[in-house]
C-alpha cells in the first residue's frame, strides 16, 4: 500500500563524488519525493542524471567552484525553482512544490558551516520571507539539548532562540545523525513555518557519510507522486475507432467542418486513451548482489558507530569500498550492453548519440519591465507578451502602397469567385500521412504523427473529406490556427531576459497535413514565377550553391583584375513580421487562382498561439502578421513575399538570396563600387518601407573583396554607413576578404573538436561499439560538420587544409 503524504530524505554527503550510484540505489527503492543534499563538493561541470528526478544546485560557499546544496525533487511534482536572494553566512538552495489542493510550499536545503556566527539567522530570516509554508532542513551544525544533544554550542543557541521568538517548528530526530571519534550528535534537522501536519523524524542508517540521512514524513494527506508512462495499444485502438466512428460528410458551412474536427480530433484522443495504460517508469534495478552488499554496509556501519571500534571501522571500509566495486562493475556492465546492443537499423544509435549530446537547459527566474517572474505559469505569460509585440507588423508606412494593396483586396474579395480547388484524393492523403515523423511533438490537439499513422483506413476517408470541405468552402478551420510555442534559449544570449528565447511552434499534425496538400496545389502555379537568385525553400537548391555562385562571382573579378564589395543585409523578424494584407495582394498579383487565395486569406488571419512553458501555458494571443512558424505553406509564402524584390539595374550588381539571408555585390573598378552599391541599396531600402520589411542596419555587413590595401568609403543604407570589415558569415560559411577561408577552417576545426568530445564516449578508443557503427557515427555526425560546403572552401591553401586533415587522422586512430 501506498502511504499518502510527502516524504523528504536530508542528507549531508561530504562529497558526491563517487557515491552516486549507490544514491541511485537508495533513490530506486526508497522513491522519496525530495531529497535535501548538503556539502555534494562537485564540480559545475559536472554532470550527473537521477533517472525520474530534477536536480537542483547552488555554489558552495567554503569550496572554490564547488557546487554546496543540491535539491531531487521528482519530476512529477509540479514546482519551480528559486534563486537565493544574497546569504552571507549559509548556503542553500529553494525549491516551491506545489502540492493537490495545498498552498505552495518552499523547501529549502541549507547548510551552515562550523565557522559561521551567530548572525547566520539574518540569512535563514531571507529565506523564510521568500513563501509562508517554509521547510528547511539541512546540517546546521547546531546542538541544542532540545533536540537531545548532550550539550549545546552557540549555533544551536541562537537556532532555538530564532525559532522560538519566529514562532517556528523544530523537526529533530530521536538518535544521532553523525558520528565521529570525538562522539556522535544531532546536527542535521529541520526548522517548519506554516506546515500544521503530523509528522515523524528518524535517522535511518543508509548511504556512506559521517552524516546519517534523516527521513521526514509529513502527513499532507496527498496522494503519492509517481512516475509513470502511456503505453499505447494501436490494435485496441483501431478496433475502436472502427466500432464507434462514422464516415458520411458533407460540409455546407465553415461551422460544420469546426464541429467535425472537433468531433474527429475527440473521438481519436478518446480511442487512444481507453485503450493504453499507464506504467511506472523502469527504474535502475540493482543486482541482489548489490542489496545483499547494502545491507551487509549498513549493518557493518551501525556497529562502527556505536562501538568506536577501529576493528569494526576497518570492516565497515571493507563493506564499503566492496559495495562501490560492485557498483562500478554492474555500471560498467550496463554501459557495455547498451553500446553492445546499438543498431542503426532501430534508430538506437542515434538515441544514444542524443542522449550524449544533449544539453539540459532549466530556465531561470525572468526579468520583466515590472518585476521577477518564478512559476512557469507566470514565466509563459512573460514569454508570450514579448511574442506578441514580435508577430506584429513593423511601424513602417508607404500610403500609396497601402492604399493600392486595400483597393486591391476589396475588389478581389467582392467579386464571387466560383473555380474550385482540385479535391485531394486517399492516396494523396495517405503519401503525406507516410513522410511524418514518429518523434515528433504533437500541437495542441495531442494528436500524434503515430496515432495518424495508426488510422484505420476508416479513419483516413473521414479526414479526406474533412481536407475537401476545407478546399471546397475555401475555409481554413480555427480548430488549426492554434500553436502551441515552445521557447528555445538563443546560443549566447542573457537566459533572464524572456526575449532571449526562439519560439519554436507546434502545430496540429493534421493542420500540416492540409498544407501540405493545398502546398501541393500552390507548387504546381508559381514554381517557374519565382526570381532565378531566390534559392531558398525550393526544389534542387541549396546554401551550397547559393555560396559557390557568389565565391564565384567574386573570383571571376580577382582574376580579371576588378575588386568586389558585398553588403550582407540583416533583417529584423523577417518571417515574422509579414504584412498579411501584402502578402495576400502579391498572392493576387502572381496569379494565383482567385480559390486558393480566398483559402489562403483564412489560413493567415485568425490565428493565436499559447506559450507552454513545462506543463504551463500561457493565455492564447492574436498572431496579426507573419507567415506560419513551423508550417508547411509558411517558407514558400515568405519567397512570393520577396519576389518582387528590385532586380539590379546593371549587370556589374548582383543580389543573392536565401530566404531573408539577402547580399547585394557589385564588381568593378574600386571608384565605382561604393555608387553601384549605394545606387541599389537606395532602391532596395524604398522597396523595403513600402512592404513593411525592417532593416537592422547596426547588424548589417560590408566585405571589400580585394588584394588591394587601399579601400573605397563605405557604402550606405538609410544614409547610414555601413563599415567594411574584414571578414563576415553568410549561410555558415565565414567569408574572408582574401577567400582564403583560413577562418573558416579554423572554426571548423574547433566544431570538430566540440563534437568530437562530446560523442567520446560512443567513439572512443575505450568504446565497446562495433568499428562499423563508430563509422556510421562519424560520418553522420562528424564529418559533415567537416565537410559543409566543401565545394566553396575546397580550393583553401593546403596549410588550411592540413588543419582538417589532421583533425580526421586523430579522430581515425
Amino acid at each position: 500500500m501506498i502511504n499518502t503524504g510527502v516524504v523528504v530524505y536530508s542528507w549531508n554527503a561530504n562529497g558526491l563524488f563517487g557515491k552516486i550510484a549507490e544514491l541511485r540505489e537508495f533513490l530506486d527503492r526508497n522513491s522519496p519525493d525530495l531529497v535535501l543534499l548538503q556539502e555534494t563538493h562537485m564540480s559545475g561541470l559536472d554532470r550527473y542524471y537521477f533517472a525520474n528526478y530534477s536536480f537542483y544546485s547552488n555554489p558552495s560557499r567554503t569550496h572554490y567552484k564547488r557546487r554546496g546544496t543540491d535539491i531531487l525533487i521528482k519530476n512529477s511534482i509540479p514546482h519551480h525553482y528559486l534563486p537565493n536572494p544574497l546569504l552571507h553566512h549559509v548556503e542553500a538552495t529553494m525549491v516551491v512544490v506545489n502540492f493537490h489542493t495545498l498552498a505552495p510550499i518552499n523547501f529549502i536545503s541549507i547548510y551552515v558551516p562550523p565557522s559561521a556566527t551567530v548572525e547566520f539567522t539574518l540569512d535563514v530570516e531571507k529565506l523564510v520571507s521568500y513563501n509562508a509554508a517554509t521547510f528547511i532542513a539541512g546540517d546546521y551544525n547546531a546542538k541544542h539539548r532540545h533536540w537531545n544533544c548532550i550539550k549545546a554550542n552557540k549555533l544551536g543557541n541562537q537556532l532555538y532562540s530564532f525559532a522560538q521568538k519566529t514562532k517556528m517548528n523544530i523537526l529533530a530526530p530521536e538518535t544521532p545523525t553523525r558520528f565521529d571519534p570525538r562522539g556522535s550528535t544531532i546536527i542535521d534537522i529541520a526548522i517548519t513555518r506554516y506546515l500544521n501536519y503530523a509528522s515523524t523524524v528518524s535517522s535511518e542508517n543508509e548511504l556512506s557519510s559521517d552524516h546519517l540521512p534523516v527521513r521526514f514524513w509529513l502527513d499532507t494527506n496527498t496522494a503519492a507522486y509517481t512516475n509513470k508512462t502511456f503505453v499505447p495499444n494501436f490494435k485496441k485502438y483501431q478496433e475502436l475507432i472502427i466500432q464507434n466512428s462514422t464516415t458520411q460528410f458533407d460540409p455546407q458551412s465553415g461551422a460544420d467542418i469546426e464541429m467535425e474536427i472537433q468531433r474527429f480530433t475527440a473521438e481519436h484522443l478518446q480511442a487512444f486513451s481507453d485503450t493504453g495504460k499507464w506504467v511506472s517508469k523502469r527504474k535502475e534495478e540493482c543486482s541482489a548482489v548489490i542489496k545483499q552488499q547494502t545491507k551487509i554496509r549498513n549493518k557493518l556501519k551501525k556497529i562502527a558507530q556505536i562501538t568506536q571500534d577501529p576493528k569494526d571501522k576497518n570492516l565497515y571500509n571493507r563493506a564499503q569500498n566492496h559495495l562501490r566495486k560492485l557498483h562500478a562493475e554492474a555500471s560498467e556492465k550496463r554501459q557495455r550492453e547498451v553500446i553492445e546492443n546499438l543498431n542503426p537499423t532501430d534508430g538506437s544509435v542515434w538515441q544514444q548519440a542524443k542522449k550524449i549530446s544533449k544539453t539540459y537547459f532549466k530556465m531561470p527566474p525572468l526579468l520583466t519591465d515590472k518585476t521577477i517572474v518564478y512559476r512557469n505559469q507566470e514565466k509563459a505569460e512573460a514569454i508570450a507578451d514579448v511574442l506578441e509585440n514580435q508577430f506584429q507588423t513593423n511601424d513602417l508606412s508607404h500610403p500609396p502602397t497601402e492604399l493600392k494593396v486595400k483597393r486591391t483586396l476589396k475588389k478581389f474579395f467582392k467579386k464571387k469567385d466560383d473555380t474550385e480547388i482540385t479535391p485531394c484524393l486517399p492516396s494523396e492523403l495517405l503519401e503525406h500521412i507516410n513522410k511524418l515523423k514518429k518523434g515528433k511533438s504533437p500541437g495542441p490537439d495531442k494528436i500524434t504523427n503515430q496515432m495518424i499513422q495508426r488510422m484505420p483506413i476508416k479513419s483516413l476517408i473521414r479526414l479526406t473529406q474533412i481536407i475537401n470541405g476545407i478546399l471546397k468552402l475555401k475555409y481554413f478551420p480555427n480548430e488549426w490556427k492554434l500553436a502551441t510555442i515552445v521557447p528555445i534559449i538563443k546560443p549566447g544570449k542573457n537566459p533572464q531576459d524572456p526575449s532571449s528565447y526562439r519560439p519554436i511552434s507546434l502545430l496540429s499534425a493534421l493542420s500540416k497535413i492540409a498544407e501540405a496538400i493545398i502546398l501541393n496545389r500552390i507548387e504546381d502555379t508559381i514554381d517557374d514565377q519565382l526570381i532565378p537568385y531566390q534559392f531558398g525553400f525550393r526544389r534542387n537548391l541549396s546554401t551550397v550553391q547559393q555560396l559557390l555562385r557568389l565565391t564565384e562571382f567574386v573570383r571571376e573579378g580577382m582574376d580579371e583584375g576588378w575588386d568586389t564589395g558585398a553588403v550582407f543585409l540583416d533583417i529584423a523578424k523577417a518571417f515574422d513580421r509579414v504584412w498579411t494584407d501584402g502578402l495576400l495582394y502579391k498572392l493576387i498579383k502572381i496569379r494565383i487562382p482567385g480559390s486558393i487565395v480566398r483559402l489562403m486569406a483564412t489560413y493567415l488571419r485568425g490565428r493565436r498561439f499559447a506559450v507552454r512553458v513545462g506543463s504551463n501555458l500561457s493565455s492564447e494571443r492574436a498572431i496579426a502578421a507573419g507567415v506560419v512558424q513551423g508550417s508547411k505553406v509558411g517558407p514558400k509564402l515568405f519567397n512570393i513575399y520577396v519576389n518582387d524584390i528590385p532586380s539590379p539595374r546593371n549587370c556589374q550588381t548582383r543580389l543573392c538570396l536565401f530566404a531573408d539571408d539577402t547580399a547585394v555585390m557589385s564588381t568593378g573598378a574600386s571608384n565605382n563600387i561604393t555608387d553601384d552599391l549605394n545606387s541599389y541599396l537606395d532602391l532596395l531600402g524604398k522597396w523595403m518601407i513600402s512592404w513593411k520589411i525592417k532593416i537592422n542596419t547596426d547588424k548589417c555587413q560590408a566585405v571589400y573583396f580585394s588584394r588591394r590595401r587601399n579601400i573605397p568609403d563605405n557604402p550606405k543604407l538609410y544614409r547610414r554607413a555601413i563599415p567594411w570589415r574584414d571578414s563576415t558569415k553568410y549561410l555558415g560559411v565565414i567569408l574572408d576578404k582574401r577567400l582564403t577561408f583560413k577562418q573558416h577552417i579554423t572554426s571548423t576545426r574547433q566544431k570538430i573538436n566540440a563534437v568530437k568530445s562530446i560523442l567520446y564516449p560512443l567513439i572512443g578508443r575505450k568504446s565497446k561499439l562495433s568499428l562499423s557503427n563508430k563509422l556510421l557515427l562519424y560520418k553522420s555526425l562528424v564529418r559533415p560538420v567537416m565537410s559543409y560546403a566543401s565545394p566553396v572552401w575546397g580550393a583553401a591553401a593546403k596549410s588550411n587544409i592540413r588543419t582538417l586533415e589532421s583533425a580526421q587522422n586523430i579522430i581515425a586512430r
